[in-house]
């Protein structure tokens, strides 16, 4: 291998590296001048799999946010003793059943068929939030918050992996932006059906129980419905004819790219060892202090803002689906216009630092509340645009199901569970620690997406100077001739 001293990958940067950030290891061209017949596939394969996997990602959400509404219907009150740790805790354990079946999961997300796996792990979450209308005890509770953390983990990460057995890179962003912001859309349905439970006059159940039965039958009936209606693979899938299957092959790089269903152990130690993988995660920890406690405290910080009651519920569906909107605004312009994720990130992360300085210094209750919608709308654009990021530049399907895994356990292990626990209801409605939490963990993102978008502006420029030494030895994935990671 060459030695290549500064001097020389500097003067070949300009003009070298802009669209030809894009290539792949395929000789499929990634550019959007495609055939009638591929763009025609291309929505056949959108109005397939984007509904059936945004409806897995709304329902998850449901599920997993329900708690923050369902405090106001009189959790708390009923089953944890009133106590705010008991209920800080039950958020927590959620992501300690989440971090654990991780990796497992997305490996097996991987080995076995698609849509039977994510199936499953949809009827069990499903089951599982079910359960948590009979619990008495924080002990009842906090046993089916860990196991719907566990079996959500066997999805929501593996969808960014199975995009990529359709997808190309530069239609990644847009397809997981729809994807997760379904996240935002739960936040203003759950707000939407809490106002519903909360109008219902009844004294035979707990409306928090009502809500937690209302939000998960669905989500068993649609778990069974993915097993059979969501398509595994191009070579396998019954929705393609063998025109249509040649074309979705060719578009991904082949056979060899997309049937790959064994582990290759070094691509695994790799993953662990990309300096890409750890930042990425640095990011997702930013982004989730945020995101964990806007899902479960936004509720709370609204009634204590001055919204009362329903009203408060009522309140949280317009800043998540300004998000939604922002999210997808934002996948568009990183995957068709600018063809790149850190800058984006960025502006995003600074958005969400804004939205959160403006939360912790104005006392008006009219500012606070415009505050959460750039606090929306900087946080949610920057999940898919990360998990995008992952994904595009790991080469190969273990290094990318790996990769994609560790970005999430990072994210989840410090973020998320830290960002259940800074929202005690001491410090309402001021939440000084809280709000400053999370302007810090947005900044901190927003430096580590701008460094890595320099370091693999770097490393791309290195790239191309060392293709001109026929001497070089190439790897495999992301480390063969002529592969650009997008920076």
């Amino acid at each position: 291998m060459s030695n290549i001293d500064d001097e020389d990958y500097d003067s070949e940067v300009s003009g070298e590296i802009e669209k030809k950030n894009l290539i792949s290891t395929s000789n499929i061209s990634e550019s959007s001048n495609m055939s009638k017949e591929e763009r025609r596939l291309l929505w056949k394969l959108d109005l397939i799999i984007l509904p059936i996997t945004m409806l897995l990602f709304l329902a998850a959400y449901l599920d997993r946010g329900v708690m923050g509404n369902a405090r106001l219907l009189g959790l708390e009150r009923d089953i944890l003793e009133n106590n705010p740790k008991y209920f800080n805790w039950a958020l927590s354990i959620f992501y300690v059943g989440h971090i654990a079946f991780m990796i497992p999961g997305n490996i097996f997300a991987k080995i076995f068929s698609p849509s039977k796996w994510m199936g499953f792990m949809c009827v069990m979450w499903g089951l599982c939030s079910a359960l948590q209308a009979v619990c008495t005890n924080f002990a009842g509770l906090a046993t089916t918050r860990f196991f719907l953390g566990l079996f959500e983990a066997g999805y929501g990460p593996a969808v960014p992996l199975y995009f990529s057995f359709w997808y190309k890179r530069n239609e990644m962003a847009l397809r997981n932006a729809l994807f997760i912001g379904s996240s935002a859309s739960a936040g203003a349905f759950s707000g939407l059906i809490a106002y519903a439970v909360d109008d219902i006059d009844t004294t035979m159940m707990a409306k928090w129980k009502i809500l937690f039965l209302l939000e998960s039958v669905p989500t068993i009936a649609l778990g069974f419905f993915t097993m059979f209606a969501l398509p595994d693979r191009p070579q396998s899938s019954k929705y393609l004819n063998e025109e249509e299957r040649k074309i979705a092959l060719e578009r991904i790089g082949g056979p060899a790219r997309s049937g790959i269903s064994s582990l290759e152990k070094d691509q695994i130690i790799l993953a662990f060892k990309d300096y890409k993988v750890w930042l990425s995660g640095v990011m997702y920890f930013g982004y989730n202090i945020a995101i964990a406690s806007i899902s479960s405290f936004m509720p709370t910080i609204l009634h204590d803002l001055g919204y009362q009651g329903a009203r408060a519920q009522l309140m949280s569906v317009p800043p998540y689906t300004a998000a939604f909107v922002v999210m997808i605004l934002s996948a568009l312009s990183s995957d068709k216009i600018f063809f790149e994720r850190g800058l984006h990130l960025t502006f995003c992360g600074a958005c969400g630092t804004f939205g959160y300085l403006v939360l912790f210094f104005a006392e008006s209750q009219t500012l606070r509340y415009l505050a959460i919608f750039f606090v929306t709308f900087g946080v949610y654009p920057c999940i898919p645009l990360v998990l995008s990021w992952v994904s595009n530049n790991s080469g190969t399907e273990t290094k990318r199901a790996v990769s994609l895994a560790v970005t999430v356990i990072i994210g989840h292990l410090f973020g998320s569970i830290i960002g259940t626990q800074i929202y005690p209801k001491s410090d309402g409605p001021a939440y000084r620690l809280g709000f400053s939490a999370c302007a810090g963990s947005m900044a901190l993102a927003s430096l580590a997406s701008l460094t890595l978008h320099f370091l693999l502006r770097r490393e791309n420029a290195r790239r191309i100077v060392k293709e001109k030494d026929p001497n070089h030895v190439y790897g495999k994935g992301d480390m063969v001739k002529g592969f650009r990671y997008i920076i």
